[in-house]
């Protein structure tokens, strides 16, 4: 118990002094793109959120992967080519909005990595703290409401176009042990191995979210499977060519 204790006061201090360090990096980044400012995105934005990762990585969390750089890259670039796609089909979608949605859909990692689902409250505090509008926080994933926590989402119809479009990205950005890009009918085995590093149980929300977990993916897993037939088959989105475009394009500036 003593040792718990001293773990929750230190990374709790911890916490407080990657939040203050990472607002004073990224405020005046964050400031000049539409995050902040009430204007559609444009590619621009999208490199301000590269230049503020660039930034950071000087002297990131000592438990960071190194794979979190590759995973918010390939997520990105998920995000901006079915946005460009669905974008031809003449749905009202911004790309470059998608795709820098995408790249700090994960920012709380920078703070916390290796507690699971703590990661997503500390990366709100942080979203606020840059000056993140609000309609632009509600156009993320709701990830609480995922893991039911004030809500439950179960189907893609709780999901707007643009959120169905990120949760994809973020669990097709990903790469399998032998490095290659993953496969669709390789995200479940995928998806249980990754969350089953967080071995910790230290914070409440921490435990939460390992408790959770196994249902959180299984409906996770559902959730793609449905995302994915209503791409292909309401607008003609092949999932294995976006892969393959995804593997040839040119990464995000991160």
């Amino acid at each position: 118990m003593v040792q718990t204790a001293e773990i929750l006061h230190e990374e709790r201090a911890d916490t407080r002094l990657r939040l203050a360090r990472l607002a004073e990096i990224g405020r005046p980044i964050f400031e000049q793109t539409a995050l902040v400012q009430e204007r559609e995105f444009r590619e621009d934005d999208v490199s301000r959120v590269g230049e503020f990762f660039e930034k950071y990585k000087q002297d990131p969390h000592p438990q960071l992967l190194s794979s979190y750089w590759e995973h918010i890259d390939l997520a990105g670039r998920f995000a901006r080519i079915f946005g460009k796609r669905l974008q031809s089909k003449g749905l009202q979608v911004n790309p470059h909005e998608l795709e820098a949605l995408s790249m700090i859909h994960d920012i709380g990692r920078l703070i916390s990595p290796h507690r699971y689902f703590r990661t997503n409250l500390v990366g709100e505090s942080l979203l606020l703290r840059l000056g993140v509008r609000e309609d632009v926080r509600r156009k993320q994933v709701p990830e609480k409401q995922l893991f039911g926590r004030g809500g439950n989402i179960t189907n893609i119809n709780q999901l707007t176009l643009g959120q169905q479009v990120l949760l994809f990205a973020d669990n097709m950005g990903r790469k399998t042990e032998d490095g290659n890009l993953i496969r669709f009918d390789q995200l479940g085995d995928l998806i249980e191995q990754q969350t089953r590093q967080y071995q910790g149980r230290v914070f409440a929300s921490e435990r939460f979210g390992i408790e959770r977990q196994v249902a959180t993916d299984k409906k996770i897993i559902l959730i793609m499977n449905d995302i994915k037939q209503r791409l292909q088959d309401q607008y003609g989105i092949r999932i294995d060519e976006v892969r393959e475009e995804v593997s040839r394009s040119k990464a995000p500036v991160v």
